[in-house]
């Protein structure tokens, strides 16, 4: 492992592969969320 302590966490998520896919990960969270609440009222 690289030592990670002057890295940002952007820089983390770039070096992991995380960047490309959080968005829509996130994404598909707040529409799943949204349709539990709608179904829910």
């Amino acid at each position: 492992m690289d030592k990670v302590d002057h890295k940002t966490p952007e820089e983390i998520y770039e070096a992991l592969g995380f960047n490309n896919e959080e968005p829509q990960r996130q994404d598909q969270a707040k529409k799943l969320l949204m349709m539990c609440f709608i179904l829910s009222v």
